[in-house]
């Protein structure tokens, strides 16, 4: 089974899945009461006793995922609060919904954007939010924790990439540099 079909388990009452993980098994087994679709293509999800939330999100690193970040870091925290347990998903659980958890841990778990993605990354190891996405939830640490320095940096690897560090100290990605740089091309600045 390959992981984008499997609901991973990020705390006791949080999960994060792509689409392929929503079975009606996976839902009864880890007692889900809540999905948060992170996605605008996907429909919703007729499941008798779970409520549903949508964040209609593309996952393009041009879009605006951080005006979310408040109410769907509350949202979860509150369906947790109250005895819930919940899945958070987008296509294949890597890029937009591995972003609303991160938002989720950095805003009410008090962890710092790097201590979260690792966290989350332990968890399930495809989680990883596109180049945009991480530079929104750079800007939410800094906005939410009041610190000077954030935990995680856009490092430079050429005049149009930079990476997040913590995913070159997960991946050893600066190594990889000229496939990255041709795999994105030169749109992706810095």
């Amino acid at each position: 089974m390959y992981e984008f079909d499997e609901m991973s388990q990020i705390t006791e009452s949080l999960y994060l899945s792509g689409v392929g993980g929503l079975t009606a098994e996976n839902i009864e087994k880890n007692e889900i009461s809540h999905i948060v679709n992170c996605t605008k293509e996907l429909l919703a999800h007729d499941i008798p006793g779970v409520t549903e939330t949508r964040f209609p999100l593309f996952d393009l690193p041009t879009e605006d995922i951080k005006k979310f970040f408040h109410s769907a870091a509350d949202l979860l925290n509150q369906k947790i609060k109250s005895g819930g347990k919940v899945v958070v998903h987008c296509f294949a659980g890597k890029s937009r919904s591995t972003s609303i958890v991160l938002a989720y841990l950095m805003k009410h778990r008090g962890m710092s954007l790097r201590e979260a993605f690792l966290y989350v990354r332990d968890r399930r190891s495809i989680a990883e939010p596109n180049l945009g996405f991480f530079r929104q939830l750079i800007e939410f640490e800094g906005e939410i924790h009041a610190s000077p320095e954030p935990s995680v940096k856009m490092v430079k690897l050429s005049e149009h990439v930079s990476i997040p560090d913590v995913l070159d100290e997960v991946q050893g990605l600066s190594t990889l540099h000229p496939i990255i740089t041709k795999r994105i091309g030169s749109d992706s600045t810095g």
